[in-house]
C-alpha cells in the first residue's frame, strides 16, 4: 500500500461529499462531515488495511471504493454526491485535499452492488454520530472503551424522554427484561432505548425540541422529557446485555439520526398509566 492507494480512497470519499485532508508522509487521512464539524474521523493504514483512529477495521488494500462507503456511513453520508468532487491540494508536504459540501440524503434504499451494511458497521456510525453530543468526543470515546458509558449533552442532535421502570414493564405486561426490550423495539417502532438497571429507568431518545409539544409540557415521576442543558449517561452502543454492568441498550441505535417517535412514546407512557391505575384499582379491592 502507498500514497496513491490513499489518494485514491480520498477521491472515493469526496464523492460523497467528505472533507478530506491526506497526509502522505505519515499515511494517514483525516475525514469529516462538512455538515456538522464534530463527525469526523482518522483514517490509518496497518499493514494491508485501513484502520479507524480507534483500531477499527474499515477496509482492505484493493477494496477502496468499499472502504470509502463505509466511512461515509459511519460519519452519515450515505450516497455519493451529484456534484463532481473539487479538490484544493495542500503543500505537496502533506499532500492534503479538501472539497465544499454538496446536499445530500442521510437515509436511501440500497442500490444493486452497494454494501451490506454489518450490524458493527452500524453500531460504529450510530455511535460515531452520538459522540457528536459530546463536550469532547476524544475523551467521550475513551470512556465508552473503558467504562462502557459517556455523558452526552441533550439538546443539540436529540433529547430523551426519562420512563419509570414500573410504567415500561406495565405497559409491556412483564418484568423479564428480554420480554420488556422487544415490546420496546415493536411499540416504539425500533427508536433507540437504553435502560439504567441500578436506577430502574429507561431513556427514550427523541428528537430535539419534543419537550416543546404541548404532550411532554409536564413533569411526574413515572416520565419526563429532559430539557436542552441536560446530561444523559449513554452506554456504548455494543452493550446490549441487561446482565453487564448498569446500562445497556434495550433497542440499540441502528442509524445515524435515527430517533424515537414522540407520538409512539407517549402512547406507551398512556398504556403504562392505564395499566399501573388497573393494576392499583384491583389491588385495593
Amino acid at each position: 500500500m502507498d500514497s496513491n492507494d490513499l489518494q485514491r480512497l480520498a477521491g472515493h470519499l469526496e464523492k460523497y461529499g467528505l472533507r478530506v485532508t491526506v497526509d502522505d508522509s505519515a499515511m494517514r487521512l483525516n475525514v469529516k462531515n462538512p455538515l456538522n464539524s464534530r463527525l469526523t474521523e482518522e483514517i490509518l493504514t496497518e499493514g494491508e488495511q485501513y484502520v479507524t483512529g480507534f483500531d477499527y477495521a474499515i477496509g482492505e488494500h484493493g477494496h477502496e471504493q468499499a472502504c470509502a462507503e463505509r466511512i461515509a456511513r459511519m460519519l452519515a453520508l450515505g450516497t455519493p454526491a451529484t456534484a463532481g468532487p473539487h479538490r484544493a491540494r495542500q503543500p505537496a508536504a502533506h499532500g492534503g485535499s479538501s472539497m465544499t459540501p454538496p446536499n445530500t440524503a442521510h437515509h436511501v434504499e440500497a442500490q444493486p452492488g452497494a454494501l451490506v451494511q454489518t450490524r458493527a458497521d452500524r453500531h460504529l456510525a450510530a455511535g460515531q454520530w452520538l459522540l457528536s453530543a459530546a463536550e469532547d468526543t476524544q475523551r467521550a470515546r475513551k470512556e465508552w472503551a473503558e467504562n462502557g458509558i459517556t455523558l452526552l449533552r441533550c439538546g443539540t442532535l436529540f433529547t430523551a424522554v426519562r420512563l419509570a421502570a414500573s410504567l415500561v414493564h406495565a405497559a409491556a405486561d412483564s418484568n423479564d427484561l428480554r420480554d420488556v426490550d422487544a415490546y420496546l423495539g415493536q411499540a416504539l417502532l425500533g427508536g433507540p432505548v437504553f435502560a439504567d438497571t441500578r436506577w430502574r429507568l429507561y431513556y427514550a431518545l427523541v428528537p430535539e425540541g419534543t419537550g416543546r409539544l404541548p404532550s411532554w409540557s409536564y413533569r411526574s415521576e413515572d416520565a419526563e422529557c429532559l430539557g436542552p442543558n441536560a446530561y444523559l449517561g449513554v452506554p456504548d452502543p455494543t452493550h446490549t446485555d441487561p446482565g453487564v454492568g448498569f446500562s445497556y441498550w434495550c433497542v440499540p441505535p441502528h442509524d445515524p439520526e435515527t430517533l424515537c417517535s414522540p407520538e409512539a412514546v407517549a402512547q406507551l407512557l398512556k398504556d403504562g398509566l392505564c395499566r399501573l391505575t388497573v393494576a392499583e384499582a384491583n389491588t385495593g379491592a
